[in-house]
């Protein structure tokens, strides 16, 4: 992770908008990563499998979004304290 820092001023309501967008990415990296391990579509309704080199690939990215969605969530938490 990079140390430089960006301080932002959200409206909540734009907050909870961006995490449901980071939500539907990490959760499209999963059905990619279970789709290259197991050969399985997920979702029928959205068989969208994302392009990367491999199974590995696709955790590393999944990973990666949940960790910004922890952190945005963790810091949400410590504001409403």
């Amino acid at each position: 992770m990079s140390d430089e820092f960006v301080t932002l001023k959200l409206p909540k309501l734009f907050v909870g908008q961006i995490l449901d967008g980071l939500r539907i990415r990490a959760e499209s990296w999963e059905h990619t990563k279970i789709y290259l391990s197991d050969g399985v579509i997920v979702d029928p309704d959205d068989p969208y499998i994302e392009e990367c080199n491999d199974e590995t690939e696709a955790r590393q990215i999944e990973t990666f979004y949940r960790e910004i969605i922890k952190e945005i969530e963790t810091q949400l938490d410590a504001q409403s304290k």
